[in-house]
């Protein structure tokens, strides 16, 4: 399916935003990652489709992203990170307008957040090729291997995850032949 390019125009403070990935879709994207004209990164949660259409747009580094694809930060977390302000995104049916509020972490409706302590719960692979993109971005010392590993998990290439497997920001695992290995060892993600 095809979105609009920019999916989200002219936002306050942050410019306009194209979907560079969907993490969860329905007949619409439900959760999905957002990147402006300079390449920051933004996790956004559509909350409402009732009597408008709602999301909550929240900017994001490469290493919450990250955690958030392995779980081991909740969706809750994901939006309450950091101090810049979040975006309030509104599409009105009967107008076919877009209104946006910049509204900081205490503003938020808790209502509209995702339930607290509920985590992705990925598959292993899942979004092994969306994490690849993140950790080459990160320009990270070390990181071909770190790349080279998933690229080979997600290709199945002699690897197969259980759902014990996780790309942790310490240390990973996957079981090839029921021997633990070590995934890919020590990564600490720098802050984007």
């Amino acid at each position: 399916m095809s979105y609009p390019i920019p999916y989200f125009q002219d936002v306050p403070s942050y410019g306009n935003l194209s979907i560079e990935y969907i993490v969860i879709d329905d007949a619409y994207p439900v959760l999905f990652v957002l990147e402006n004209t300079s390449k920051k990164r933004f996790i956004c949660v559509c909350c409402d489709i009732r009597q408008e259409q709602r999301w909550i747009i929240n900017p994001v580094g490469h290493e919450d992203l990250y955690k958030l694809l392995c779980n081991h930060i909740t969706l809750m977390e994901c939006f309450l990170v950091g101090s810049a302000d979040k975006v309030i995104a509104v599409h009105s049916y009967e107008t076919n307008m877009d209104n946006y509020r910049l509204v900081t972490r205490d503003e938020l409706d808790t209502d509209d957040l995702p339930m607290s302590g509920e985590y992705l719960d990925a598959q292993c692979g899942e979004h092994s090729e969306y994490i690849i993109t993140l950790l080459d971005a990160s320009h990270i010392d070390g990181i071909e291997d770190a790349t080279s590993s998933i690229r080979n998990v997600s290709r199945g290439e002699t690897f197969s995850c259980s759902t014990d497997m996780s790309i942790a920001a310490n240390r990973s695992y996957v079981y090839n032949n029921n021997d633990r290995q070590e995934f890919f060892g020590e990564i600490a993600l720098s802050a984007a």
